[in-house]
């Protein structure tokens, strides 16, 4: 969103070139007080772990999901002003917006950093540079789709608040689908998927026959 954030701000509210640049500011003062909220709720958490409601705060998976959700939220929040045009409080739902962002990205770096030090050792660094490699894929596909799609949306639709309206949309929704996938990477292995068997397959038990260890 933030290519086509500022053309939206001129196109439906009017804004100036340098009135869509601050815009760009309120978001970005959003990104760094989301972050520095992750921090703090992280570094409370760590000095009080057994109180149970600072645990759950500082909690990256739950700032990565909820940030995904959040970031959805305020994206149909733009996406009811696009619809309504003037009036509506961008400049508030642009500031959640980066608000929820900055949260999102702190706790997926976080989580990035733990899982890179599971399963085989002395691969973090690959993991890393796989992740940073997927990330800065994404963030210019994203550009490039994002772009491309107010254009066809424009083109589509002869209103340009309803055109950025389905575009803001989609991306809300593409974040709710971030949240499940987010909740299904970090959901623990239950005990019932764990692998207890010493065969790989539960037909290798029967033909190897029964174990001693159990007869005796």
């Amino acid at each position: 969103q933030d290519l086509i954030l500022e053309p939206f701000a001129g196109t439906v509210f009017g804004y100036t070139p340098g009135a869509s640049t601050q815009l760009s500011g309120v978001q970005h003062g959003g990104v760094l007080v989301g972050m520095l909220l992750v921090a703090f709720s992280g570094a409370l958490a760590a000095r009080f772990p057994a109180h149970p409601v600072l645990s759950r705060i500082g909690s990256l998976r739950a700032w990565t999901i909820g940030g995904c959700i959040a970031s959805a939220l305020a994206l149909f929040g733009l996406t009811l002003a696009g619809l309504n045009g003037e009036g509506s409080p961008l400049k508030a739902t642009v500031f959640a917006l980066g608000l929820a962002n900055g949260a999102f990205s702190i706790g997926a770096i976080g989580s990035m950093m733990r899982l890179a030090s599971e399963g085989r050792q002395a691969r973090e660094g690959i993991r890393m540079g796989l992740w940073g490699a997927a990330q800065a894929v994404a963030f210019g596909l994203g550009g490039l789709v994002g772009t491309g799609a107010s254009d066809l949306a424009r083109w589509l639709i002869a209103t340009p608040g309803s055109a950025y309206a389905v575009v803001f949309a989609l991306e809300g929704l593409l974040f709710l689908l971030s949240a499940m996938l987010a909740w299904r990477i970090s959901a623990p292995v239950p005990r019932t998927q764990v692998r207890t068997s010493p065969f790989p397959n539960a037909g290798d038990a029967f033909a190897a026959g029964p174990n001693p260890r159990q007869l005796s």
